[in-house]
């Protein structure tokens, strides 16, 4: 009986092997969706206790016990290693807090970041329970980010074919990625290209590309400027230039209105000046600094009537131009 079975103690040992594998790949996945939860906790909220902490991830996880003190100085330890930031503890307080370590931190980018998290935790459910999901927004040509992010990581080029809406040929090029950045559901990318070398970086959309691959060579964009400098004064993935002056724009939104652009602002420069009631109704006026490019009306067209453009004179006469030109199609 012996000799039968021995044959099969290799098979034993590697089956053995394997699930200790996925276990520890298991384990490792958890603690990591746990400190990326963690860390939005320490996000969202100004400070927190450790007990304040374990109530939160009760919620999430009523089954597992509490973080004990070591427990929660490994996950500190590792949240620092995942993010550029510090989790912070005050010996008079007893409250921890997170501090990013860069001076320019992207909160849109670091929330857009976590969220993924959430997303990877919950795929195997979206996929069990596909036929409760309805209508899910991504980004067209996400599938393209892996190979363009390897760009960046090891300074090389992008080949592709580019084809753009306004130009029906298809034409192969070798791009220098710069940054990435979504708008309205798409992913862009700002390159170089090298068919033009020492032009201003152009924005190219990741769904337009075709038969992309990683070049053997190595490439350095020459653009040196921030993220912050190319698109300063811009809208949308419009970039504006040095030619294009950026002007201060009032505009006026009901209430209702109000209350969703506080929430979700047309643009960073926006500020609220003042409240005003005319006519029994109570309107909001704020104020933009930026130069008015097709991205930045077909927004405020996207406001519908609830909003009004107060001034420059300029930019009130092309939404007029706009709303007589749509008017026109109608009669």
């Amino acid at each position: 009986m012996d000799c039968i079975f021995s044959k099969y103690v290799p098979l034993f040992d590697t089956l053995h092997i394997y699930l200790c594998r996925v276990n520890h790949i298991y384990t490792a996945m958890t603690k990591t969706i746990k400190c990326i939860h963690i860390a939005k906790l320490l996000k969202n909220h100004a400070s927190m206790t450790r007990e304040e902490i374990n109530l939160e991830m009760e919620k999430r996880w009523p089954e597992d016990p509490p973080l004990s003190r070591s427990t929660f100085a490994r996950y500190k330890n590792h949240i620092e290693e995942l993010l550029p930031c510090e989790i912070c503890f005050s010996q008079v307080t007893k409250r921890y807090s997170i501090r990013w370590l860069e001076n320019h931190v992207d909160e849109q980018l670091i929330s857009y970041l976590l969220s993924m998290y959430d997303i990877e935790e919950s795929a195997s459910l979206l996929l069990k329970h596909k036929r409760c999901i309805y209508h899910v927004d991504f980004a067209t040509g996400s599938e393209k980010l892996p190979i363009i992010l390897q760009a960046i990581d090891k300074r090389r080029g992008i080949q592709a074919d580019y084809c753009s809406f306004m130009n029906s040929t298809r034409k192969s090029r070798i791009f220098i990625p710069v940054f990435l950045t979504t708008w309205e559901g798409r992913w862009y990318c700002i390159a170089e290209v090298t068919t033009h070398p020492g032009d201003h970086p152009r924005v190219y959309a990741l769904e337009r590309m075709a038969n992309i691959s990683l070049t053997s060579k190595h490439y350095v964009p020459q653009y040196t400027g921030s993220r912050d400098e190319y698109f300063r004064n811009s809208f949308g993935i419009q970039a504006a230039s040095e030619d294009h002056q950026a002007l201060d724009i009032v505009i006026k939104a009901n209430k209702i209105q109000s209350d969703y652009l506080r929430k979700k602002p047309l643009h960073s420069s926006q500020m609220e000046i003042k409240n005003s009631e005319e006519e029994g109704e109570t309107y909001v006026y704020f104020k933009l600094h930026l130069y008015p490019c097709y991205n930045f009306y077909q927004q405020l067209l996207w406001q519908r009537e609830n909003i009004e453009v107060i001034s420059p004179q300029s930019v009130r006469e092309e939404m007029l131009h706009i709303a007589q030109s749509i008017l026109d199609k109608y009669k």
